[in-house]
């Protein structure tokens, strides 16, 4: 009987020995996996983590073509957070743009007005989310590599080269956006703090193509062009305002539709050394293109707020594969500025 009994206790502490054994390896094997499935957060962090995107893109005639010149702006954390306090630092870099000549498009899209509304069906949706979100940014960024087809350009319209605000409710401007429009253009021109630079000149209703066909289907325009200045750094800034009416996609990607126009165009390029010829400006001037709304625009629940993440997606990506910057920005009455949306 006591040998039986020694028996069950030797088999008793083999077992216990046996699963102490397992346990201790199944806990190793557990950190290890862990540590595996960490040490590939990390990596994915590293090769996904997004560059320091430009702000500031400069394009000459010479340059036109096969490279241009950015300007990278220090301190830019991302292309939705600003560093307010800091002077920014211009630096030059090339990067090759590849650009699909309209002539290489098929015929359906080989015209400015088909050309014209590719943007308009990627801008425009129904619905509180953007339909196919990524596929619409990587059209929209196969869409800006193709060339303006030709007959959309314009000269200098001389009513461009009279006073700031153009529209004909100057005295008393309708509610939205033509009050923006106002606001920094007249009511606290000398006053507003844009994302840290003054205004030295702008103007609203900025017609950017014609109609090939003679009509208005063809007609692009920027709500606002500025000139801002800081430190004897002059930029220029292709804005559309908005109040309520669509949403912060529609704004941006009409505001891309202008930045890409404005990119080619000598002559709006040109408007505000025609504007200024008492200054001494830059041959060739530096330009972002920004949303600017009040904060609500982009909150408010539902497609506005939606739209605004899938936004700062797009913008980011379009930074990073292009070269230009883009920015959703929020006029701040109150305080006469012009800041970044946070």
């Amino acid at each position: 009987m006591a040998g039986y009994r020694g028996i069950r206790v030797f088999y008793y502490i083999r077992l216990t020995g046996w699963l102490t054994v397992l346990f201790l390896v199944g806990k190793l094997f557990f950190w290890l996996i862990k540590g595996f499935f960490e040490l590939v957060a990390m990596l994915m962090d590293c090769l996904t983590s997004r560059p320091q995107p430009p702000i500031i893109r400069f394009v000459s005639d010479e340059e036109r073509g096969s490279l241009v010149r950015v300007g990278t702006v220090d301190n830019l954390r991302s292309a939705t957070t600003l560093q307010r306090s800091s002077v920014p630092v211009v630096k030059d870099i090339s990067l090759p743009v590849p650009e699909i000549a309209s002539s290489l498009l098929p015929a359906s899209t080989n015209s400015f007005l088909s050309w014209r509304k590719q943007w308009d069906d990627l801008m425009e949706y129904s619905g509180p989310e953007v339909p196919d979100a990524r596929e619409r940014i990587e059209q929209l960024l196969h869409l800006w590599r193709i060339s303006p087809p030709d007959g959309w350009q314009r000269g200098v319209d001389p009513q461009l080269l009279g006073k700031r605000y153009r529209r004909g409710d100057f005295q008393n401007p309708q509610a939205g956006e033509h009050t923006i429009e106002f606001e920094i253009l007249q009511r606290h021109f000398e006053e507003v703090d844009f994302l840290g630079y003054h205004l030295v000149d702008g103007i609203n209703a900025v017609p950017l193509s014609r109609d090939p066909q003679g009509g208005r289907r063809g007609n692009v325009e920027a709500d606002m062009v500025l000139l801002l200045e800081k430190n004897g750094q002059y930029v220029m800034a292709v804005c559309e305002v908005k109040a309520t009416a669509n949403n912060a996609w529609f704004a941006a990607v009409e505001n891309l539709r202008q930045l890409r126009l404005f990119s080619v165009s000598e002559s709006a390029r040109s408007l505000f050394h025609q504007r200024n010829q008492q200054l001494t400006l830059p041959s060739t001037l530096p330009f972002i293109a920004c949303v600017i709304a009040p904060e609500e625009f982009y909150c408010h629940v539902g497609q506005k707020n939606n739209a605004r993440l899938e936004v700062i997606r797009l913008l980011d990506r379009f930074a990073i594969m292009t070269g230009y910057t883009a920015l959703l920005t929020v006029l701040d009455s109150s305080h006469k500025r012009v800041k970044m949306l946070e």
